[in-house]
């Protein structure tokens, strides 16, 4: 699975239905974790987590792309972050 892939496209259908602000949130996450990839997955997949409980009509949006990345990163035991 591409990954970052996944990433830029949930930053990109965030921003085309007028959620930026949510998108700079999971580029900061990236950005906060710095250059590893684990840390990177673990930070974007908590940010999503927490949008799948505050955010839910943004999170409609990405639900399927979110699911997925997810599931991937459990896959190589990186759960989110409470």
């Amino acid at each position: 699975m591409n990954w970052r892939f996944y990433i830029s496209t949930i930053k990109k259908i965030l921003q085309r239905n007028g959620y930026a602000a949510l998108a700079d949130e999971i580029l900061m996450a990236e950005v906060n974790a710095g250059k590893n990839a684990n840390a990177i997955l673990k930070e974007v997949i908590s940010k999503l987590a927490q949008f799948r409980q505050s955010e839910q009509e943004a999170y409609g949006y990405i639900v399927s792309e979110s699911e997925a990345l997810i599931r991937f990163a459990r896959t190589y035991g990186i759960e989110p972050n409470n």
